[in-house]
């Protein structure tokens, strides 16, 4: 079915909000909550507002904010978060910051049909220069999309809110998992930080029976298919190694084979120990091979893999102990540098960590297996959901659903 198409800007307010206040003092816990382009991800992978800033209305008054009202939508404007086309819905009245754009729909268009609409076709179409994402008001008020009735705009968006609800389970549903394997950490073992249950302390090193670096690679090393390249990007909190095709790096087989020093197979745990990024998110983040696509990686710089001694320490326990924030944040206290911070093979393996009995830790391995299962059936099912979230989108602005 053909759609008449018309001008955003005819059938919604096409604005954006206002600048943050910059005193500390403005933000409390009465009030509405402030939107920043910060809190668009976990606005829209959970919407609670329970880490939002707060500004009272008389502070609000103060610095001239307007109060948005629920249904208004909202997606990034300009900065990176531009080009990542984070679309959210408010269920809640709030302050918006001046790096999002504010659509609120008039009585031609439901806002809950636009949401979809931006989903399907994302906003970020509208950057004209990726090195400066950034999009203009004028564009979105010109951008023209198709608008049936506005009965048939409900039902569309009805049948679409079912079922990316079913994918918003799955998906905190595998973020319950996540939280499982910290949480069945802390109380088999305790804080890491804290080492409460008195563990024998030992170095990285003792426990090691071998540590291999990455290759400083070359954008012309990398080709679009060969040798599996594992970089530091690659390892993902929660220990996986990231599969999305877009994001796998491959080198030349006999380039790789000819570097043996940096090559590591299923015997390793990878760890992340170079970031760009000053506050370091991921130093320290590590991932057991055991569990990756791939029988062999070629190590990039800034990914290390470490063999462990499995008669003292087992790599689920390795990882875990890895991942726990507290123990991370030990890490990036021995990581040097400015813009590119890393901690030294020599600092890194003589850090002490706390050695449980081996059986314990063969115990929690049982455990974080059963774990494991359960991700797999779930990332299983959320791949199913998103297939048919995405064919119910295709059909529903064909005007066929």
């Amino acid at each position: 079915m053909k759609w008449p198409e018309v001008p955003l800007g005819e059938v919604a307010e096409v604005s954006a909000g206002s600048g943050a206040p910059q005193d500390p003092q403005d933000f409390g816990n009465e009030g509405y909550p402030f939107i920043r382009a910060g809190s668009l991800k976990s606005l829209v992978s959970c919407g609670g507002t329970a880490s939002l800033e707060r500004l009272a209305p008389g502070t609000a008054a103060k610095h001239k904010l307007r109060l948005f009202p629920p249904q208004t939508v909202l997606f990034a404007k300009s900065g990176m978060s531009a080009s990542i086309g984070l679309v959210h819905r408010m269920q809640f009245p709030a302050y918006v910051v001046n790096h999002l754009a504010a659509l609120v729909c008039g009585e031609r268009l439901d806002s809950a049909f636009l949401h979809h609409y931006l989903l399907r076709f994302s906003p970020s179409q509208l950057i004209q220069d990726a090195a400066y994402p950034s999009i203009r008001l004028s564009d979105i008020a010109t951008l023209k999309m198709q608008l049936p009735p506005i009965d048939e705009q409900r039902r569309i968006a009805t049948i679409l809110d079912k079922a990316n609800a079913l994918c918003a389970k799955r998906r905190k549903a595998l973020a319950q998992l996540d939280r499982l394997a910290g949480a069945t950490f802390v109380a088999m073992f305790g804080d890491p930080k804290f080492n409460p249950k008195g563990w024998k302390l030992n170095t990285i090193d003792s426990v090691t029976l071998d540590m291999r670096g990455g290759a400083a690679l070359e954008p012309e090393d990398f080709i679009a298919s060969g040798f599996p390249v594992l970089h530091k990007g690659a390892i993902k909190p929660g220990g996986q190694v990231e599969t999305d095709s877009k994001k796998k790096a491959f080198a030349d087989p006999v380039y790789a084979r000819g570097r043996p020093q940096n090559i590591v197979n299923r015997q390793y745990v990878a760890v992340t120990l170079r970031d760009l990024v000053p506050s370091g998110p991921s130093i320290g983040l590590a991932a057991d091979l055991q569990h990756a696509p791939q029988e062999e990686y070629l190590l990039a710089q800034g990914a290390y893999g470490v063999r462990l001694d499995p008669t003292r320490v087992c790599a689920d326990y390795f990882v875990q102990l890895s991942n726990m924030p507290n123990f991370r944040h030990v890490l990036r206290q021995h990581a040097v540098g400015s813009t590119q911070i890393h901690i030294r093979n020599p600092v890194y393996l003589s850090i002490e960590i706390p050695i449980p009995p081996i059986e314990a830790q063969r115990e929690f391995s049982v455990r974080m297996k059963r774990v494991r299962q359960l991700a797999l059936l779930s990332a299983d099912s959320l791949r199913q959901l998103n297939e048919l979230f995405e064919s119910l989108q295709h059909r529903a602005f064909r005007g066929v659903l």
